[in-house]
């Protein structure tokens, strides 16, 4: 090798000089910083530095000079989403005032926002929303006027939201939910009139009436009190309005019928009070309406017939009273209907059989009478339905034996005779059956014993008589097994069993000395009862049992 060959190039040299600066900056941010810088960070700022370097920026500076250096560069996006980032927020990020974007969300971020970032009034974009940062938001970014998105919700930020956001005209998205603020919301947010989204905490101001622009308002589990403002009628543009899990109270304003853009309202896990106004029966483009879990009073209007574009309709938890309207039965799009702990009169409407879509129908903890409609039959996508806790009489129709996607079926605590249906043992996908508290009679069907997906079974406090099937021994996934009859041996292959309740029925003979083998019961109930012979030496095995009654009084 000749002398020129072995001599370093200036390329040579230039690379050299560069890895030295990265590993040099990078080792800089990691002990300057208190944020675990990972290595793609450390290139997209040590790299602009490099070049900024070799036009003669010292190679030994600190963090904050390297920051600088990287400005001329003209450093314009950061995004670190979902980065394992920890510690706090660097406030020489202030320093990169070429900045048009900042996104930081969703990462292990902790500590307070710096109020340097409020120099960087060329940002249009800013998240830090998901992260872990506390402390108050800063008034100084009320500074970031060209801002059209500022996203700092999911965090643990305290105090009250500045006023000086309302300087911020440019907005269009603006998300500061899912904190621990508290106040008032600024009469001042009334002037971001480019709003298009916007998700808050605090208590409504009329003003908000102001942002015609909104298409989405987001104020929910914000710890919103005192009542919704008839305002929000104004914003025609809405397509989506979320109030619920809130204090709020008063009544639902008739105005909200005046959005008929809305393609989803919640109001739900509030105080509201009053009626459920016939108006909402203009918003025929809505796909959820959420009235779950207040004080609602009166019947469910029949106009709500006209929302034909309904998925979801959630009216439980409320003081309805009334029928159920057969109007509901128009609404085809239906995939879940919950109409559970209210007080709801009447029959249940044969026309709920129209609703094939429906995944999910509760109308549990009311006060229906009447038969059970044959035509619930044709809901062949159910996978959830809850009648307990009503008056309901007649038989179990055998066409519940049709609904072969049921997971859950509970009709217990109601008035129900007649046999159970052979035709239950088709349902193999059901975990859950109740059909306790009834006035059902006969034997137990052995079909019962195909249902081997089943962790829950219910058929006490009932007529049945006869022997248990020695078939429910296949059901090795029962977890809760409460029965009437006879204790087959069968019952010691249940071994995934914690709760066995067989206690005040008309038990005969001697306990199994196979239930020895279920040692994962922490709950076993052969009280009152008939059973004779001798307590079976073998249930000293279950060591895992909290709870034991056998008395035969």
């Amino acid at each position: 090798m000749t002398e020129k060959e072995s001599m370093p190039t200036h390329n040579m040299l230039s690379e050299d000089m560069d890895k030295f600066i990265v590993r040099h900056y990078c080792l800089k941010a990691i002990l300057l910083s208190d944020i675990l810088w990972s290595k793609g960070l450390c290139f997209m700022l040590v790299l602009r530095t490099v070049r900024s370097s070799r036009h003669g920026s010292p190679p030994n500076t600190p963090m904050a000079a390297a920051l600088r250096a990287t400005t001329a560069t003209a450093l314009a996006t950061l995004r670190l989403f979902g980065y394992n980032f920890t510690g706090s927020i660097p406030t020489e990020l202030g320093l990169l005032t070429s900045l048009t974007a900042l996104d930081l969300q969703s990462t292990q971020l902790t500590g307070t926002i710096p109020t340097e970032l409020g120099l960087l009034t060329s940002l249009t974009a800013l998240g830090l929303q998901f992260t872990h940062l506390t402390g108050t938001i800063p008034t100084e970014l009320g500074q970031l006027t060209s801002l059209d998105s500022l996203g700092l919700d999911g965090n643990l930020l305290t105090g009250t939201i500045p006023t000086e956001l309302g300087q911020l005209t440019s907005l269009d998205s603006l998300g500061l939910s899912k904190n621990q603020l508290t106040g008032t919301i600024p009469t001042e947010l009334g002037q971001l009139t480019s709003l298009g989204r916007l998700w808050l905490t605090g208590t409504i101001p009329t003003e908000l009436g102001l942002l015609t622009s909104l298409t989405a308002l987001g104020l929910q589990f914000t710890h919103l009190t005192g009542t919704i403002p008839t305002e929000l009628g104004q914003l025609t543009s809405l397509d989506s309005l979320g109030l619920d899990g809130n204090l709020l109270t008063g009544t639902i304003p008739t105005e909200l019928g005046q959005l008929t853009s809305l393609d989803s309202l919640g109001l739900d896990s509030n105080k509201l009070a009053g009626t459920i106004p016939t108006e909402l029966g203009r918003l025929t483009s809505l796909a959820t309406l959420r009235l779950s879990s207040n004080n609602l009073t009166g019947t469910i209007p029949t106009e709500l017939g006209r929302l034909t574009s309904l998925g979801v309709l959630g009216l439980d938890g409320n003081q309805l009273t009334g029928t159920i309207p057969t109007e509901l039965g128009r609404l085809t799009s239906l995939t879940d209907l919950n109409l559970e702990s209210n007080q709801l009169t009447g029959a249940i409407p044969t026309e709920l059989g129209l609703l094939t879509s429906l995944g999910v129908l509760f109308l549990n903890s009311n006060k229906l009478a009447g038969t059970i409609p044959t035509e619930l039959g044709r809901l062949t996508s159910l996978t959830d339905l809850g009648l307990d806790s009503n008056q309901l009489t007649g038989a179990i129709p055998t066409e519940l034996g049709q609904l072969t996607s049921l997971i859950v079926l509970v009709l217990s605590h109601n008035k129900l005779a007649g046999t159970i249906p052979t035709e239950l043992g088709q349902l193999t996908s059901l975990d859950s059956l109740g059909l306790d508290s009834n006035k059902l009679a006969g034997t137990t069907p052995t079909e019962l014993g195909q249902l081997t997906s089943l962790t829950w079974l219910n058929l006490e406090s009932n007529q049945l008589t006869g022997t248990i099937p020695t078939e429910l021994g296949r059901l090795t996934s029962l977890g809760v097994l409460l029965l009437t009859g006879t204790i087959p041996t069968e019952l010691g292959q249940l071994t995934s069993l914690t709760v066995l309740g067989l206690d005040s029925n008309k038990l005969t003979g001697t306990i199994p000395t196979e239930l020895g083998q279920l040692t994962s019961l922490d709950s076993l109930f052969l009280n009152s009862n008939k059973l004779a012979g001798t307590i079976p030496t073998e249930l000293g095995r279950l060591t895992s049992l909290l709870d034991l009654f056998v008395s035969c009084i």
